[in-house]
């Protein structure tokens, strides 16, 4: 297949370790993925990506769990149960599947029921309080139905304290899948399921880096004359009044149907989720008591696909609508300006947004033979968004800022887009697959999501646009032991949409425009090597040029022309090692190990700005597994960031401060799986 693609099986993730949708980023060349709580992943394939999370935007990484777009991605959702298969497609996406993403999908396909009574239950330990535990059984039902249930819950400790509460931020995961599936006869399949998912964090904490002469942190507010306040230059030691914390829950049924018709194949993926998201957190980050944010949003969606392919073309229509509400709301305390100006009462500002989102999509692509070698694919999506919104500000102390007049305002936004492909493929040899290719991507526009004025809720934003170039070489050479995926990529981004915090009528707000252009160029190399029975060795390694053309701020006019589009690192490498060895009472002996390493990137957009750039840094993994003759049991043990490696998951400058979260240090613990 002509696309770039990471790919891994279900065994290949249970053996790397790979248990988050961060771990993805260790072995797959250009993936970056910044989560700074459950409930903010960031994901950027190639420099393609979004600051944003919330539901005035569409991220432009999509992510697929058995090809259901997943609207807005906590990054735990299979965090805790066996998958099929684990793909990250890398450039704009829209003629094979679903919903249209610019940058890249990550594809998550979880087991189907088995045709054999099987299972498995699964427990493990690890330092720092933490634990898990999961399990699986299926099999047939009669000749005709088979049925699968999964659960699975993880606990793992903080690694944050809040030094007044002596609490720390543990967060645990749960979730469960129920499938059911129906084989009438060899030409029709319905698979029924159930996912839910269930994320609670005890405490939100991270830190606050002060960017004035005298170390001392200030918040947007600023603290009344005489305020004690308390603040800590240790990430891993928080200094805040509460320790906050989030909770999310989301419950997702599918209904996929598959039907041949001799050599054509019709499938039809009917899915709703039902998702809702709530979180308390200390928004000065000290020990004063300034002000706290709480976030509710809830949201249902509905999508319906149809699609029809063989061998050569795939064809298919695709419906999408997401209903979301989410509140903002910023409650000031007594040791805050706003507090005083509300003549010592606490002040309560909620910004809203009421967002309906209605999409439908044709998309398909054929792939025209010239010869056994010589292949051309031609394609496209023709994309329709609307948004019917309403944006609203209350206060119960009006005039005192942030809300200095309440509002509510409505409208609609419509946009539309057809996206060509075209893409090809030259077969010198058997093992070998050369190819070029063009494909243009599309992000709809939207509108802000913490707006306390009615000036900022009037900035609606416009689609995001781009074109990307590729070309590349699949090989699998020395008799199919050394498999090497390499590729070249220019891409011409238009209307890109940045969120950074401005001042708009005299309040600093998080605010997203259509700010620039950037050209994003890059190499990748993905190497697999078996020289043995017993050995694999993988490589990876992505260059990467991603600098914004011509962005002027609106406000400022600061010209930042040439400068390096956040979360870009100019170099990653990667490399694996996997050793199996049959032992002399045929026992398995398994040892791997991985390493990261990931040069200096920055987290905003001003290359001369210190306190958003990070340095470059290293990470290793090591783990080793017995498994027993029959497969029945399977012992391992794990240490992840040997390197004891921090480093911050995002620096978000907000004035006179930078927020920051950062990375954990060194995790390890054990495992032990009885299968049946």
């Amino acid at each position: 297949m002509p696309v770039a693609l990471t790919a891994f099986s279900g065994d290949m993730a249970e053996e790397a370790n790979i248990v988050a949708v961060e771990d993805l980023a260790r072995f797959t060349p250009g993936l970056n993925i910044v989560q700074s709580d459950a409930a903010r992943t960031r994901i950027r394939i190639r420099g393609v990506g979004s600051q944003k999370f919330d539901i005035g935007s569409d991220p432009s990484v999509g992510v697929f769990i058995d090809e259901v777009y997943i609207p807005r991605f906590s990054g735990a959702e299979f965090a805790l149960l066996d998958v099929e298969r684990i793909e990250v497609l890398k450039g704009p996406q829209g003629t094979l599947f679903g919903r249209n993403t610019p940058g890249g999908a990550i594809s998550v396909i979880t087991k189907d029921p088995s045709d054999t009574f099987e299972g498995f239950v699964e427990a493990g330990i690890g330092n720092k309080d933490s634990y898990s535990f999961k399990g699986r059984v299926a099999g047939p039902l009669s000749d005709t139905v088979s049925a699968s249930l999964n659960y699975g819950e993880e606990t793992e400790g903080g690694y944050v304290k809040n030094d007044l509460t002596g609490n720390t931020n543990d967060e645990t995961s749960r979730a469960a899948i129920a499938k059911l599936k129906f084989d009438p006869d060899s030409t029709l399949s319905i698979t029924a399921s159930l996912q839910y998912t269930d994320i609670e964090a005890d405490a939100i904490l991270a830190g606050s880096e002060a960017t004035l002469p005298n170390s001392q942190a200030l918040p947007l507010f600023l603290f009344p004359p005489g305020s004690t306040v308390t603040v800590n230059d240790d990430p891993f030691l928080a200094t805040a009044n509460i320790d906050g914390g989030l909770n999310i829950k989301s419950f997702m049924p599918i209904l996929r149907i598959e039907k041949d018709f001799g050599d054509l194949t019709l499938t039809s993926i009917s899915a709703y989720r039902d998702s809702e998201f709530d979180a308390i957190e200390d928004f000065d980050r000290t020990s004063a008591d300034v002000g706290r944010t709480a976030i509710y949003e809830e949201s249902t969606t509905f999508s319906q696909e149809l699609r029809v392919s063989n061998a050569n073309f795939i064809a298919g229509v695709f419906y999408y609508n997401d209903d979301a509400y989410r509140s903002d709301s910023f409650n000031w305390y007594s040791a805050s300006v706003p507090y005083a100006l509300a003549g010592g009462n606490v002040a309560r500002d909620s910004a809203i947004v009421d967002l309906e989102t209605e999409s439908w999509a044709i998309f398909g692509q054929y792939e025209f033979n010239f010869t056994d070698r010589l292949s051309l694919t031609l394609g496209g999506r023709y994309t329709e968004d609307k948004k019917n919104y309403t944006l609203a500000a209350e206060s119960n102390a009006p005039g005192v800022p942030p809300v200095a007049v309440p509002y509510e305002t409505s409208g609609d936004l419509s946009f539309d887009s057809f996206d060509p492909k075209a893409s090809l493929e030259f077969n010198p040899t058997d093992d070998v697959l050369l190819y070029a290719s063009y494909n243009q991507g599309f992000k709809s526009g939207g509108v802000q999501f913490t707006a306390f004025r009615e000036a900022l809720a009037d900035l609606v934003f416009e689609p995001e646009d781009i074109d990307a170039y590729e070309i590349g070489m699949k090989a699998d050479l020395l008799n199919n032991t050394l498999r090497v995926n390499s590729a070249a990529y220019l891409y011409d981004y238009a209307n890109l949409q940045l969120q950074r915090v401005e001042v708009v009528d005299g309040s600093p707000s998080s605010v997203t425009r259509n700010a620039a252009e950037a050209e994003i160029k890059g190499l990748e190399l993905d190497v697999t090597w078996l020289p043995t029975e017993e050995l694999l060795l993988r490589a990876g390694y992505n260059y990467l040029d991603a600098t914004f053309q011509d962005f002027v701020l609106p406000l400022t006019g600061d010209d930042l022309s040439g400068n390096t589009m956040p979360n870009s690192p100019e170099h990653t490498l990667s490399a694996t090692i996997d050793y199996q060895k049959e032992l002399s009472n045929s026992w398995m002996l398994g040892l791997g190990a991985d390493w990261f390493w990931s040069s200096e990137q920055n987290h905003d957009v001003f290359d001369d700005d210190p306190v958003t750039q990070q340095d470059a840094y290293n990470t290793g993994q090591l783990r080793m597994s017995l498994t027993s003759p029959n497969e029945g049991m399977r012992i391992s043990v794990f240490a992840d960031n040997v390197t004891d490696e921090t480093y911050p998951r995002i620096l978000l400058r907000r004035q006179t401060e930078v927020l920051t979260n950062y990375s954990d240090g060194i995790r390890y613990g054990a495992k032990v799986r009885f299968s049946f």
